[in-house]
């Protein structure tokens, strides 16, 4: 059986997985409503990601005989200053999930838990990941970013590869 305490640290990622689903879905709107719909199609791609993040977490935790909990998530913005002020969240949010996992996996390890250990290796490469494509837009936002021109090339660019991943 898996140790209660385990679980509670499970849900806790669960809720932080999912409410950044919920972040990247309201980025998406916000870039929705200024017409740059390849960035609005990124993070919406994104959202998706979080959920199966999130999806992953649920199953584990099914398969080990515990009952995920779900719960509430706030109110987030639709609305920022300027698409540099997203490109600067997203790192900042991915760099907090980033240590978030980490501390978890180290859990995992004090714990002894073996099979929570192993999930989280899937996670701690996907982070990686996920920490070099905030921070490449948020570079390519920094150079390009501040002139109409290069801006709708860099929506177009982060459509296609939306629709190509």
């Amino acid at each position: 059986m898996i140790n209660q305490v385990v679980v509670d640290r499970i849900n806790q990622q669960i809720q932080h997985e999912l409410s950044n689903a919920y972040i990247y879905q309201g980025v998406s709107l916000y870039f929705s409503g200024i017409n740059l719909n390849g960035f609005a199609a990124w993070f919406s791609k994104q959202a998706s990601e979080e959920r199966i993040h999130a999806s992953k977490l649920i199953e584990h935790l099914i398969n080990r005989g515990a009952v995920p909990e779900l719960g509430a998530l706030g109110a987030v913005k639709t609305t920022y200053d300027s698409p540099h002020t997203v490109t600067q969240l997203v790192v900042k949010l991915e760099e907090g999930t980033t240590a978030l996992i980490y501390k978890l996996f180290e859990f995992a390890k004090e714990e002894k838990d073996y099979p929570l250990e192993v999930l989280l290796q899937w996670f701690v490469t996907e982070q990686v990941e996920e920490e070099k494509w905030t921070n490449e837009l948020n570079s390519a936002y920094e150079k390009l970013g501040a002139c109409p021109g290069p801006l709708h090339s860099l929506d177009k660019y982060w459509g296609r590869r939306a629709a190509e991943d």
